[in-house]
């Protein structure tokens, strides 16, 4: 693999036909507990290479208790393999723990897709990054993995109130340089803050309880332009719905995730509260 951070703590090998291996590192935590989309890269990682396929098309995520930094399998289950896309399934598990987490995906070559395009959607009205104002993360470990940059007067977006707009855009990349590809896009597509913490401010945690990403095209280097949003709160659970442009304007990427909310009274996040719940928390 490269030399960069995300390479290194993606890396996996073969055990044996349709088992797979890797190693989480905490270099991702969200609190205690590994960030939600690096499980996800992992998996595409590990589909991907099981698949002989470039590209994951789709993959979702469902997290069924929480991943701990350390050793982790992957068992591959084949569920059609087709000329253009094939469809597969991947169950992480760690020893002591048993199953983790389980996506599914859909597979192909992006390079090879052709046929109409119609967008209704544009990318955020955001200045380009040098006009933006970067963004000092709290102290979460998976977001001093992250450059991010927001419009001049939207540093201080969290807390805002009961009127305040669950939406948050802004520019994304690895603080290393490292540029986007098929498999960072799931990590990134899971770590901006949760929407819903304008209203609410960093209290409490956004446990993931399923992440869906759709990649669709391949990003061409250079920051991402993210936007995500949560139009509905009910009864404790929420969606957050990301869309991803690349440099060039080009839209790589879709997610939503369900999610739960939990009591905004807890202790604030980044101030040594110990994060319970699923792997994918808080990522300010």
């Amino acid at each position: 693999m490269g030399s960069f951070v995300f390479d290194e703590d993606t890396a996996i090998r073969r055990v044996a036909n349709g088992v797979w291996s890797g190693k989480l590192s905490d270099r991702w935590n969200a609190g205690s507990v590994p960030n939600g989309g690096y499980l996800m890269a992992i998996a595409g990682r590990m589909l991907c290479a099981s698949l002989a396929c470039p590209d994951p098309l789709s993959l979702t995520g469902h997290y069924l208790r929480p991943a701990q930094p350390g050793g982790v399998t992957g068992q591959i289950e084949l569920l059609r393999r087709g000329r253009r896309m094939s469809f597969a399934a991947v169950t992480l598990s760690q020893r002591g723990v048993g199953a983790i987490a389980r996506f599914t995906g859909v597979f192909g070559d992006l390079e090879a897709q052709v046929g109409e395009t119609r967008l209704e959607g544009m990318p955020p009205p955001l200045p380009p990054p040098t006009q933006c104002v970067p963004v000092e993360p709290v102290a979460i470990e998976v977001a001093r993995r992250f450059e991010r940059r927001v419009a001049p007067g939207c540093v201080d977006w969290l807390g805002q109130g009961p009127d305040a707009r669950a939406e948050l855009c802004a520019w994304v990349r690895f603080a290393d340089g490292r540029d986007q590809d098929v498999h960072a896009l799931a990590l990134t597509a899971d770590a901006l803050p949760p929407p819903l913490l304008a209203v609410y401010g960093a209290r409490g945690w956004v446990p993931t309880l399923e992440l869906t990403v759709q990649v669709r095209a391949r990003p061409s280097p250079g920051w991402l332009l993210c936007r995500t949003r949560t139009r509905y709160l009910t009864r404790g659970l929420l969606e957050n719905d990301g869309e991803f442009w690349d440099a060039q304007g080009q839209l790589v990427a879709l997610a939503r995730q369900l999610a739960r909310f939990a009591e905004p009274d807890r202790p604030v996040l980044g101030d040594g509260a110990e994060v319970q719940g699923d792997s994918a928390t808080v990522n300010v």
